[in-house]
């Protein structure tokens, strides 16, 4: 009995120390943590003052910076902060200055060790000092393994001077054709307004995957050239109604009255893909004589066909109102729902 009361006592203090040595390192750990916060505050506060320093062309500002040049992920938050106060050749100046001194280097030493966060904020650092090393660094990046890397490098590469051409970028969408990033899908826009002749190679090719076929249509729509339309439209015949859907929202993007035709058409494709991205090209265009077709797809079998049908018709003014109006009071269900809410939406 005596040997079971000890063992429960015993027991219960070995307990009771476990959590003080828990509670104790847990507070040790928090002490550690606001104490390296504290430090990272004061670092990047004196690297945003010799950064001020080399602005109002202080010689000693490159001495105050030199301890903390070799601080890839300091620097950069310190750059990138820089950059939103300070603008135009002032900034371009002493971003120079922190180029001559090795910082393009040391931040790209740190784009293939440490936490994702901290090489994320070491490309875009890179990005805004945008010289030869710098873009050499973005370039590297591109052929990391980690996808977020490689398309934030894409990204940042397309928002500098030497930005990438078309085919580059497609290699990388190829590696995840099923689901390309929102960063890539703009970089790949920007290289098709940059070169459309560059695209409508591409386009000329038949073996060209109806996946990347159909981001660059759709993307020359961005150029705003309506010398364009013909080979846009063209597109919206293909065969695969991922193409023609894409073409049909580039000729959106145009708004010329010479993609009335093709809308038209498109507005009874039997995709149903096609004819919704057909409804919202002619709101948005405002081709007010596809109303009847537009007021059609109301009765459409699929919702998101109608929805868009009821968007197009209120943003085509009266000849649209008009229409709404008319369905919503029909008797047909689905059309007088779709409408009857389009008009709310507007207050009509």
């Amino acid at each position: 009995m005596v040997l079971t009361l000890a063992l429960v006592w015993w027991t219960a203090l070995g307990l009771v120390a476990a959590s003080l040595s828990w509670v104790l390192a847990l507070v040790a750990i928090r002490l550690v943590r606001e104490a390296r916060g504290r430090t990272l505050i004061a670092r990047r506060s004196a690297v945003t003052r010799a950064m001020l320093g080399m602005l109002s062309g202080d010689q000693a500002a490159a001495d105050r910076m030199a301890p903390y040049i070799r601080h890839p992920q300091l620097m950069a938050e310190a750059i990138m902060e820089f950059q939103g106060l300070i603008r135009g050749a002032d900034q371009e100046r002493v971003l120079s200055e922190l180029c001559a001194m090795g910082a393009p280097s040391i931040l790209k030493g740190r784009l293939r060790r440490g936490s994702r966060e901290g090489r994320l904020v070491c490309l875009e650092a890179l990005a805004v000092l945008d010289d030869d090393e710098a873009r050499e660094a973005l370039w590297s990046a591109t052929r990391q393994h980690d996808p977020q890397v490689r398309h934030l490098a894409f990204q940042a590469l397309a928002h500098g001077e030497g930005s990438p051409s078309l085919d580059p970028v497609l290699k990388e969408i190829a590696r995840d054709p099923a689901q390309p990033s929102r960063l890539l899908i703009e970089v790949l826009r920007r290289a098709v307004v940059a070169d459309t002749a560059d695209a409508l190679a591409r386009l000329a090719d038949p073996a060209l995957p109806p996946s990347e076929r159909a981001l660059i249509v759709e993307a020359l729509g961005s150029a705003g050239d309506y010398r364009l339309i013909p080979a846009i439209a063209a597109h919206a015949k293909h065969a695969e109604p991922e193409v023609r859907a894409a073409a049909v929202r580039g000729l959106g993007l145009l708004q010329h009255p010479m993609s009335e035709p093709t809308l038209a058409t498109a507005l009874i494709d039997p995709a149903w893909p096609v004819r919704a991205a057909a409804a919202e090209a002619c709101g948005m265009a405002s081709f007010g004589g596809l109303s009847e077709p537009l007021a059609a797809l109301l009765s459409d079998e699929e919702w998101w066909v109608r929805f868009r049908a009821g968007e197009a018709l209120a943003r085509l003014g009266e000849v649209g109102v008009r229409r709404l109006q008319h369905a919503a009071a029909s008797d047909d269900p689905q059309a007088q729902r779709v409408a009857a809410m389009a008009l709310a939406e507007r207050n009509l």
